[in-house]
């Protein structure tokens, strides 16, 4: 075909403006959408295999303590131990203590999940060009970061919880006895997935690069952890309250609180919980700080 046979058969097309004429499902819609991208990209999903293994590496590991004590009755009974009871295998304040690390390490991954790429690949301006304001994007985040912590930090005490209630000889007389743990089970792990999802997403908010802040949550924790303990084991009589700072120690002291057992260094539990709020509230304060100075 010429060049003018070409021409001859170009048509202009004007069809003018035209409104959208489609479902508009507004901000909550918005919100949703932000929260299971989110999600999703934590957790590997849609992602090559090689980003899949350290999340469920990481789920695997929360639930290891149930699927192993909850086995171990079943095939074996309540006959495990003469010293220990048997819903005492694995006391929920342990589990706590065994989840801290555990949700730290999925939140250096799910919070550098949530910010950093948007912020690398220069998207925010078209989250902000639709209705989804900078404090609306920031809470889709951090539920999200917040929903996938608490699939390891409430989620197996509470099966566990549900098992040893389920296994008892008597679950209606056990049930009655112990109905209380639930809820404290419950309150400790959001707050534990709450703490840890506010550390993370407050260090990812200075950077673009997701494995610098992984990097420097762990690290920076790590540590923390390590000065906190020297500083309290060196000084004097008060110098024990420099553990309160440890991240490591905040939520699963709370949760022993909660749940009844001895606290570190005998600390008041009122103590470790207004930390962690205040811990929370000021992480908080600080993202939202620094993405309304952010410029594009």
């Amino acid at each position: 075909m010429t060049a003018r046979e070409g021409a001859a058969g170009a048509r202009i097309v004007d069809r003018g403006y035209q409104h959208y004429t489609g479902e508009r499902r507004g901000i909550p819609s918005a919100l949703r959408a932000i929260m299971i991208g989110t999600m999703k990209r934590s957790l590997g999903f849609k992602r090559p295999g090689s980003a899949k293994v350290f999340p469920f590496l990481l789920v695997a590991a929360s639930f290891l303590p149930f699927i192993i004590v909850t086995g171990l009755r079943l095939l074996i009974g309540d006959n495990i131990s003469r010293r220990v009871a048997a819903d005492q295998l694995w006391p929920y304040w342990r589990y706590f203590n065994w989840l801290g690390l555990v949700v730290l390490l999925l939140a250096a991954l799910a919070a550098s999940e949530a910010l950093c790429p948007d912020r690398r690949q220069r998207v925010l301006s078209l989250y902000y060009a639709s209705p989804v304001p900078p404090l609306l994007y920031l809470l889709g985040q951090a539920l999200a970061v917040a929903l996938v912590l608490l699939l390891v930090a409430m989620l197996p005490p509470l099966l566990l919880w549900v098992a040893n209630v389920g296994l008892a000889q008597n679950p209606g007389v056990y049930w009655q006895a112990h109905w209380d743990e639930g809820p404290r089970i419950l309150a400790s792990g959001v707050l534990l997935a709450l703490l840890n999802a506010a550390l993370g997403l407050a260090v990812s908010a200075f950077t673009e690069r997701k494995g610098y802040a992984a990097g420097a949550l762990i690290g920076g924790t790590i540590v923390i952890s390590i000065v906190a303990g020297i500083a309290s084991t060196v000084g004097g009589g008060a110098a024990k309250y420099a553990l309160l700072i440890d991240p490591l120690l905040s939520g699963p002291n709370v949760a022993r609180w909660f749940l009844g057992h001895s606290l570190d260094r005998n600390i008041a539990g009122p103590a470790w919980l207004a930390v962690e709020l205040t811990t929370i509230a000021v992480c908080a304060a600080l993202v939202v700080r620094v993405y309304r100075r952010l410029a594009f």
